[in-house]
């Protein structure tokens, strides 16, 4: 499939990178902060720097394009693979890279719009063209619903598709006329619709599946399908049990370490950026029985440790370096600039208050 669609595999990777030549000829108008993650609200709440969103975010998704290519190219039922369905693995990143970092570049630049709304346009579109190619794709193990049920029967797996076509359509509309309702509108429609056109197909070709088992119909598959079947399955375990792991140890694992030396204060965090602090340029130290973290606009944040830059009513924007299992905290003004510390328990935060107190007493 590569060799056949070789032109194809080069112009969709340089339009996945093309965002990158943007960002390095406006580089010395960029901030040094950039967003790069909007919540359900159409606020910014997460921000990289420099570097890693003009260079790194692209490369990213230019490795998921080849990794998609890749497992599409390797599957040998995509051999006779319906041509059209074939072309949604080759532009669906470009599409996507173009249209997130256009947005992105959008929004630094001072272009005023709703994000929410801008999002909700994109997967309508996009659900309209994915739900027109679904009933022409052919059975797969990369492309579609692939479940058991659809993989093992093609008449499960022409059924199934020719259903979620129209309900892929049907929630490309539905989004499309989302993006003009009110945002409080928006969010639990977008996540029903999500949600519907999901779980229905799967649903669908389960009892269809059984009423086939009913009737002893059966497919046996060669064994170049049953080697890539294992091989696909094996992958897919493999992945996931990486990303719970993964995400289970940054969600319960790190540490704020508070280490005071002659001059200065220093704060060493897992997974976050360290900081130091002169003492001279601490103007006040207090000590908050608690104190509400607010919104966070960049950095980490696990059910463990909150981290990074964050905003709220009392301070406005802030840094903060907490532990979330104690509530009190030591509030620092350092340059007319609030930093917000504490230690796993009050016991310590206590502690940590007064020896910051007497270094710049």
């Amino acid at each position: 499939m590569i060799r056949k669609n070789k032109w194809k595999c080069v112009v969709s990777s340089l339009l996945v990178l093309l965002p990158v030549l943007f960002g390095a000829a406006y580089w010395g108008q960029l901030p040094n902060q950039i967003p790069t993650h909007w919540g359900f609200s159409g606020e910014v709440d997460g921000w990289s720097s420099k570097a890693f969103a003009v260079f790194v975010l692209p490369l990213i998704l230019l490795a998921t394009h080849w990794l998609c290519i890749g497992i599409t190219a390797a599957d040998p039922k995509n051999k006779g693979q319906n041509r059209k369905a074939i072309n949604l693995v080759f532009w669906a990143m470009p599409l996507t890279s173009l249209l997130v970092n256009g947005l992105m570049y959008a929004t630094i630049l001072g272009i005023s719009f709703d994000m929410m709304s801008a999002m909700l346009l994109l997967f309508g579109v996009m659900f309209l063209a994915i739900g027109n190619y679904l009933p022409k794709c052919k059975q797969n193990y990369t492309i579609g619903v692939r479940v058991p049920w659809t993989l093992n029967n093609e008449e499960n797996w022409n059924k199934t598709h020719r259903l979620c076509g129209k309900m892929w359509v049907a929630g490309g509309m539905i989004m499309l006329f989302c993006a003009f309702l009110p945002t409080m509108i928006q969010i639990p429609l977008f996540l029903i619709t999500i949600t519907v056109i999901t779980v229905i197909p799967i649903v669908y070709s389960y009892l269809y599946y059984k009423e086939q088992q009913k009737q002893g119909k059966t497919q046996l598959k060669n064994k170049a399908e049953v080697k890539f079947s294992k091989l696909y399955w094996s992958i897919a375990a493999v992945i996931t049990l990486a990303t719970v792991i993964f995400v289970g140890v940054l969600c319960f694992t790190g540490s704020i370490t508070v280490q005071y030396a002659e001059q200065a204060v220093v704060i060493e965090a897992s997974y976050w950026s360290d900081l130091t602090i002169e003492y001279q340029d601490i103007q006040k130290v207090e000590y908050w029985e608690q104190c509400e973290s607010g919104l966070r606009t960049g950095g980490f944040g696990s059910p463990k440790l909150s981290m990074g830059a964050f905003k709220n009513d009392t301070f406005g924007n802030y840094t903060r370096y907490t532990y979330n299992s104690c509530e009190a905290c030591v509030v620092l003004t350092v340059d007319d600039k609030i930093i917000v510390l504490n230690g796993k328990d009050v016991s310590s935060t206590q502690q940590m208050y007064q020896e910051l107190l007497a270094k710049t007493e």
